[in-house]
């Protein structure tokens, strides 16, 4: 039987889920496909006249996937792939209008295929246009990665005069994050310096555990965006680079001009902590259940070890889930028990469902 705070919980992201399948213009998946994987977890309208009377009304513009349905296992994994990355998906259903045409099918479609001059039985293409008809970017095929579907989303957004929301910026940084470089810094506390380091901009993942009988952290970074020499004087100057542990000559000098004698040649790989001390803070409250990125989970973490408000780093819908979730488990502190969130972004979107399907169950 349900207390009313769980109801109370299942009654606010019922409102969340019912806006998100009726943002878009009728947004309900053709019931004749029953979620066809090449969708991916995006609610598409089909109807092209009401997607486009709905960015009138909206001004936001119209998101339009050109898809095989059934397809091909291109068009396959790009409904597993970017269609099902929870940020790019909410983005796609909050900032866009998006419409489906199936570029296999007679009748309407073929119609419409021939109107927007797209070939038939082609991979996904994904185009964006004003209410008007204007079309925002220049046609481009062969766009299957998440990062660059994020990319010209975001360019569409800017060119259309709306606001980038910062989720998506995040989502865009993490995934089009080049090669990323391997440091470890050793301090007196793992805890602290995990967010302290979390927090370096440039910096896109942090693991906790033991090396050379000290605490340390390993951290992951981009050394375009954030050369050794800065990140490791970021580092010292948060107090979390008691010692450095580098592995090779090239960078063991870097270190050794701003930290002195304090740096070790090392390969070794670190050992783990235990995990309840990996991103401790974030850990230790209710927002570990919210279905976050990686990169959100590190910049999360270290935003509540300065006690900053972390809303503005999650999506509508991630803020959603954790006032549920919040909710629950002040009526039932063990309702979530058997949830661990993924590390991965890969687990994210079927770890979402898991969780909205508790949340909203008996309402």
């Amino acid at each position: 039987m349900f207390t009313t705070a769980r109801l109370l919980a299942a009654s606010a992201l019922s409102g969340l889920l019912l806006f998100s399948n009726t943002s878009a213009s009728h947004s309900i998946p053709d019931p004749t496909d029953d979620n066809p994987v090449e969708l991916g977890s995006v609610a598409w309208g089909r109807d092209h006249d009401a997607a486009f009377a709905e960015s009138r009304e909206s001004g936001r513009p119209v998101l339009l996937l050109f898809q095989e349905i059934p397809g091909c296992s291109t068009c396959k994994a790009f409904g597993r792939g970017p269609l099902s990355h929870p940020l790019i998906a909410e983005a796609i259903e909050r900032e866009f209008v998006p419409l489906a045409i199936y570029n296999n099918r007679p009748g309407v479609d073929q119609k419409l295929l021939e109107r927007y001059e797209e070939p038939a039985w082609n991979n996904p293409v994904v185009r964006h246009f004003t209410a008007d008809g204007s079309e925002l970017l220049p046609r481009a095929d062969g766009v299957y990665d998440a990062g660059s579907v994020v990319e010209r989303m975001i360019a569409a957004l800017e060119k259309a005069g709306r606001p980038v929301p910062r989720y998506l910026a995040l989502a865009h940084e993490e995934l089009l994050a080049p090669r990323l470089e391997r440091a470890v810094f050793g301090m007196h506390c793992f805890w602290k310096g995990e967010a302290e380091l979390g927090g370096i901009d440039g910096v896109f993942r942090t693991r906790v555990g033991w090396l050379d009988e000290r605490e340390v952290v390993e951290v992951f970074y981009d050394p375009k965006r954030l050369p050794f020499v800065e990140l490791v004087r970021n580092a010292n100057d948060a107090g979390c680079a008691d010692v450095v542990f580098v592995g090779d000559g090239d960078r063991y000098e870097s270190a050794r001009e701003v930290l002195g004698g304090d740096v070790k040649l090392s390969v070794e790989a670190l050992r783990a902590a235990k995990p309840s001390d990996e991103k401790y803070h974030l850990e230790h409250s209710n927002l570990r259940f919210v279905p976050l990125t990686p990169l959100q989970a590190t910049r999360v973490n270290a935003w509540l070890e300065r006690h900053e408000d972390p809303r503005p780093l999650l999506s509508p819908r991630q803020a959603e889930l954790w006032k549920a979730i919040a909710t629950l488990l002040a009526d039932d502190p063990d309702a979530l028990a058997k949830f661990q969130r993924p590390d991965s972004i890969d687990g994210l979107s079927a770890y979402t469902r898991r969780l909205e399907s508790l949340l909203t169950a008996g309402v």
